[in-house]
């Protein structure tokens, strides 16, 4: 991805879950063909490295960074909201609630 070619893939359908459709894909050798001959148009070279682009930046370092940074944000206020409206998860006298949090092991 990061060097800016097109993807050709093995038509799967997990990849566009992953890709999102941003690359080409081929059920067997013939279109494997097909679609490396279309890509000796420079035009139909050029979209595909721009769709190629486009997995680079929804994987790149600084968005998945903000998108950790934000999940860790959100839970963090969601627990201090909970324990604030004294759902924190806690039983009386201070021993945590459920199998994972019992502190009686």
């Amino acid at each position: 991805v990061r060097c800016g070619l097109p993807i050709l893939l093995r038509r799967l359908s997990i990849y566009e879950v992953i890709y999102f459709g941003n690359y080409l894909d081929a059920a067997d050798n013939a279109e494997f063909m097909e679609r490396l001959t279309a890509l000796r148009d420079e035009g139909y070279r050029a979209e595909q490295r721009r769709k190629t682009a486009r997995i680079g930046e929804h994987y790149s370092r600084e968005r998945v960074l903000r998108l950790w940074v934000e999940l860790y944000d959100r839970v963090g206020k969601e627990r201090a909201d909970r324990k604030a409206a004294g759902k924190g998860g806690m039983k009386a006298g201070g021993k945590a609630a459920g199998k994972a949090g019992r502190a009686d092991r």
